[in-house]
């Protein structure tokens, strides 16, 4: 069995040394505090696996994470995009900007793995080809990247990459192994439309949590608490007015070691196109800990005039993966100087599992809940996410196929006091699931037509559930359009031409859509060239056919 962290090894350095002289090493696993095994499972994949892989954690949410095998390459059949198609590199969580003074123009983003993080590509053509990829910068030679997510100026002149950088660091001395993990946000940026980059520039920046431990018994000797940022997006207005603007949100997870850790979403801008970023300010909290009260997936718009408006993920007081949850906005007038109270945009039920089911059979998955957010050129706000239709039979667990419906809510305009109530968008009426929704506007003559697209399992055979089997095994790419002034959804249309199969582990925790000249460019995670759940290398592909 080859370890999902194989892809990871780069990065990762053992723990359990054994010191020239010193008695055999102890597992060091045991000694770490109960919240840092707590709290990977809210981390982006990345962190968690790599936290996991340095604590000896290998069960995660009644999986275990070090199955998996390598299968062997097929060609691609398919026509649509590569965008990142090296069989040697696991690509995922992509991510997708257009220049809006010049849409034929994309830049995109993605994992690269196992050479340091991420990369980013560029298309002139509308997405019809690509470069090869560049990869961006970090802080240290032991930082990797994650989470990256992309967005244009509003004159076009600047494109913003933010993202993680993880550093997971130990060092030893005669007497002791000091255990350090940092986790920073990042923008790098470019005036040449991805061509070269600048940076980085520290955004939000951690404050490194540290373990000491005693080299021969293990023993945890000193913590020294700090704060990880996890999970970043980045916006910017929609006004050229307000070109200097760029904003970005995420989550702040604490390290306590004797009461409960806290989580936070946290917002940071930069009013001088990113060259420095302003002290971060919370937009809400967990309470009485990250675990009881879950707050994750922010997402914040840059709105007509000096409008900025935030969305998230809270995970409602009856627990996380369990019952109801809700989408949080919040706005600031001011390009977030000052903010107005938040607002519940939606309360629904249910929370998806924890791992596509049913029961534990497919990638991560919790995280489709996760709002994603546009505010078209009118100002008016549109919100896309996941929830299951069908409550689960313990928290976090799925007994069924039934793993999620898009769910999709507008606010007409500032001050977003009001929403619409959730509506259903995809249309399969099956018992299979549908998540990872992404949407964006496009204006043309004062009305807005508004896309959405998002992994479905409709076309997947209707087989008897018997691991690793089931009617989730196989996925496609669908999408959906509300025509402006309309106010219904025209049917769904498979945008993919080959389905692909499900991870194991992880296909990423967003897909991404941009606006061009004459229509729209998805990207997402693709495994057309995939036979076994197992082969855990990915793609990112795209299509530029979505009207």
């Amino acid at each position: 069995m080859k370890s999902i962290f194989k892809l990871w090894a780069v990065f990762v350095v053992a723990l359990a040394l054994i010191h020239p002289g010193s008695a055999a090493a102890k597992p060091v696993a045991p000694q770490f505090p109960a919240f840092m095994k707590e709290q990977l499972k809210f981390l982006s994949t990345g962190p968690m696996l790599l936290r996991a892989e340095a604590m000896g954690v290998t069960v995660i949410e009644g999986k275990n994470i070090t199955e998996g095998e390598q299968g062997e390459n097929n060609e691609g059949l398919g026509v649509d995009v590569p965008v990142g198609a090296d069989p040697a590199v696991d690509e995922n969580e992509p991510t997708v900007a257009s220049n809006p003074t010049d849409d034929n123009r994309l830049v995109a983003g993605s994992h690269h793995f196992p050479d340091a993080g991420c990369a980013a590509y560029t298309s002139p053509d509308s997405g019809v080809t690509w470069s090869s990829p560049q990869i961006m910068p970090l802080l240290t030679a032991d930082s990797f990247c994650s989470d990256p997510v992309l967005a244009y100026a509003p004159d076009g002149k600047r494109v913003y990459y933010a993202y993680m950088d993880v550093k997971f660091l130990e060092e030893v001395t005669p007497t002791t192994i000091v255990f350090t993990e940092d986790l920073d946000i990042l923008v790098s940026y470019s005036d040449n439309n991805g061509k070269t980059w600048k940076g980085p520039v520290i955004a939000l920046n951690g404050d490194p949590t540290i373990f000491t431990f005693d080299l021969v018994t293990f023993e945890l000797l000193e913590f020294d608490p700090g704060f990880s940022y996890d999970k970043p997006w980045i916006s910017t207005n929609v006004d050229q007015s307000q070109k200097k603007w760029a904003y970005i949100t995420a989550t702040r997870f604490d390290s306590n070691l004797d009461t409960p850790s806290d989580c936070h979403i946290t917002f940071t801008r930069s009013g001088n196109k990113g060259t420095s970023w302003g002290a971060p300010v919370i937009l809400d909290s967990s309470s009485g800990g990250c675990g009881d009260v879950v707050v994750q997936g922010s997402r914040p718009a840059g709105g007509v005039g000096n409008n900025v408006l935030v969305a998230w993920y809270h995970s409602g007081g009856d627990g996380w993966l369990n019952g109801n949850f809700a989408i949080r906005t919040r706005l600031s007038t001011n390009n977030g100087t000052s903010w107005n109270n938040i607002v519940t945009a939606a309360t629904d039920s249910y929370e998806l599992p924890f791992w596509l089911g049913p029961m534990v059979f497919y990638h991560r998955w919790w995280g489709g809940m996760f709002p994603d957010l546009d505010i078209d050129d009118e100002g008016a706000a549109h919100i896309a996410y996941t929830h299951d239709p069908a409550a689960n039979p313990f928290p976090g667990f799925s007994d069924t196929p039934e793993d999620g419906d898009i769910r999709y809510i507008t606010s007409t305009n500032p001050p977003y006091n009001s929403w619409s109530a959730p509506l259903t968008i995809n249309d399969d009426g099956m018992e299979r699931a549908q998540g990872w929704a992404t949407l964006e506007t496009r204006t043309e003559n004062n009305v807005s037509t508004v896309y959405m697209i998002w992994e479905d399992h409709r076309l997947s055979p209707d087989v008897p559930i018997e691991f690793p089997n089931s009617p989730n095994l196989y996925y496609d790419i669908f999408s959906a359009k509300k025509e402006p002034g309309s106010s219904s959804w025209a049917a769904n249309a498979r945008v993919t031409d080959v389905s692909s199969i499900s991870d194991f582990i992880f296909v990423g925790d967003y897909f991404d859509l941009a606006p061009t000249d004459e229509f729209f460019f998805g990207i997402w995670t693709d495994r057309r060239d995939k036979t076994d759940i197992f082969d855990l290398e990915d793609d990112v592909y795209g299509s530029w056919r979505l009207e």
